[in-house]
């Protein structure tokens, strides 16, 4: 079991679903984590990405609603969430958003204001160092002190925010 921690674990890519919900049931933890085969960003749709692949430390992943692509340009296409809208149809209070693919940070961010306001959640957030969500969401909630360490990358880093 869990000791009262629930998780809700978002995979876009259907693949990474199977393998998760399979490793749920072999380490026993399906009583206390939710796998959901969806995206958060910060629409609500099909998004594309422009890689299929590993995210690595270089990788900064375009997302595009399907609807804005030709469809001879769609390789590949993920069901997405806002993270708000998710919330408000679960019985769930997130204490902790993660993300460790670079580039995908400013649009959870985008589609968790409310949370980001209301609930104050730890947020663990792989980007680049550079990025535009930081002031954002400082604005939103100026009390979040942010740890920050690079881990011997130049393009890509790790942004701790808790209260």
């Amino acid at each position: 079991g869990g000791g009262g921690c629930r998780v809700h674990v978002f995979e876009e890519r259907i693949h990474q679903y199977a393998n998760l919900c399979r490793n749920l049931a072999h380490w026993q933890l399906a009583d206390c984590v939710t796998p959901v085969c969806a995206g958060i960003w910060s629409g609500t749709g099909l998004y594309t990405t422009s890689h299929e692949g590993s995210s690595g430390t270089l990788y900064f992943a375009d997302t595009k609603a399907v609807s804005e692509c030709k469809g001879t340009v769609v390789t590949n296409a993920h069901q997405a969430y806002r993270l708000d809208d998710y919330l408000a149809k679960q019985h769930f209070t997130p204490t902790l958003i993660e993300c460790g693919r670079p580039g995908f940070a400013s649009h959870i961010i985008a589609g968790a204001e409310q949370t980001i306001k209301s609930l104050k959640p730890k947020l663990i957030l792989v980007d680049s160092p550079w990025n535009d969500w930081l002031a954002l969401v400082k604005q939103w909630v100026p009390q979040y002190k942010v740890y920050y360490t690079e881990a011997g990358r130049k393009n890509a880093a790790a942004f701790l925010l808790t209260l």
